[in-house]
């Protein structure tokens, strides 16, 4: 069974997508599955890790141990690195690779990797092998290019000229009919950004007026910063002369009547007296 666009298959532990479940399905009765695609890793961890069950079952059958494989990679991969480098193995290093393939007997491999001849490039290669195979994705993922497989034919561009639908016709019309007078790249533009078109003569607008405001705001500022200080001190005076101006205030107010009644008769005594 091959799969094409392997991505698009999607895993969760909480909620598989319904293609992964019909290829899981498939892929326990066929022998033989070859996923493809060039993103393997787009979907997320995840989905990555079920796309590797889908191939080996076995090998890949618990996520949070895939995940803890995962944290210990490093030293692996500074074992390929030193067998590729071609120095000679120490003891600490050779009881790394000891420990990273502890289910062989890998000392006649060590020890020929040591010696100065061909036997020590076959033994490394096959020590890298044998790495490769109890970590990671070992020879289950490959990752070819165009540039790493020859073989391909050369791309060549084959233009089909369709007709172009009516109501696409129209719409270039009245385009055309509304944007006469502007250029190709104000068209273009407009087009692809309608909304900055609108916010952009705004802006030329306002930016005149932010520049008269902004030395006003810069005198502002300093008085704001003497005067917050009084108001933070006579705020509480203002708070104990509210209330007495609440019980004042009724006073006034009858004695406002009074004092029109008691000035036109002040003002005839006042020559009298």
């Amino acid at each position: 069974m091959v799969v094409d666009e392997a991505h698009h298959l999607v895993w969760s532990e909480e909620s598989p997508s319904r293609e992964y479940q019909a290829i899981d399905t498939l892929a326990q009765q066929i022998p033989s599955v070859l996923l493809l695609t060039a993103t393997p890793e787009q979907p997320g961890q995840e989905s990555h890790f079920a796309h590797l069950r889908l191939l080996d079952p076995n090998r890949f059958h618990s996520y949070q141990h895939f995940i803890e494989e995962q944290q210990n990679y490093s030293p692996v991969a500074a074992a390929v690195s030193l067998l590729l480098s071609g120095e000679k193995l120490n003891n600490k290093q050779q009881n790394l690779l000891i420990e990273l393939i502890k289910e062989q007997d890998i000392e006649p491999l060590l020890k020929a990797s040591n010696n100065d001849n061909e036997e020590s490039e076959k033994a490394r290669r096959e020590l890298i092998t044998m790495l490769m195979d109890r970590h990671g994705t070992s020879s289950l993922l490959f990752r070819n290019t165009r540039n790493g497989v020859k073989g391909f034919p050369r791309r060549e561009l084959h233009a089909i000229k369709l007709p172009l639908p009516p109501q696409y016709q129209t719409a270039i019309k009245v385009a055309g009919i509304m944007n006469a007078k502007k250029s190709l790249n104000i068209s273009a533009r407009e087009m692809l950004y309608p909304v900055s078109c609108i916010l952009y003569p705004v802006s030329c607008i306002l930016y005149p007026v932010s520049c008269i405001l902004y030395p006003v705001s810069c005198i502002l500022y300093p008085v704001s910063c003497i005067l917050y200080p009084v108001s933070c001190i006579l705020y509480p005076v203002s708070c104990i002369l509210y209330p007495v101006s609440c019980i004042l205030y009724p006073v006034s107010c009858i004695l406002y009547p009074v004092s029109c009644i008691l000035y036109p008769v002040s003002c005839i005594l006042y020559p009298v007296s």
